[in-house]
């Protein structure tokens, strides 16, 4: 068995004791985070996500952005030379009629 430090000992502390009232009895630290490595394989795409300081793109964000430049295509596109720019106060000010 290794040592391993946490920075988190009181919300393990935390855990700890509410998984003693649910379950009537106190489950050992090792037991519970045993578990949390455990949870923690099964759900390896989350822990790389908060692991990670940059968005990961995975198959399922690739889809929805393939979808949302499919959706945007349909939409109505006005040419930015036709666009009115600013209000009428604008356009005095800045000599544009």
């Amino acid at each position: 068995m290794s040592i391993v430090k946490t920075t988190k000992k009181s919300e393990l502390e935390e855990l700890v004791a509410k998984l003693t009232l649910r379950l009537g009895k106190k489950p050992a630290q090792q037991e519970v985070l045993d578990l949390c490595v455990i949870l923690g394989s099964e759900n390896f795409e989350e822990i790389a996500q908060r692991l990670s300081p940059t968005p990961i793109l995975d198959d399922s964000k690739y889809q929805r952005i393939l979808e949302m430049m499919e959706e945007m295509k349909k939409g109505e596109w006005t040419p930015v030379e036709e666009i009115e720019w600013g209000n009428e106060v604008d356009r005095l000010a800045y000599g544009e009629d």
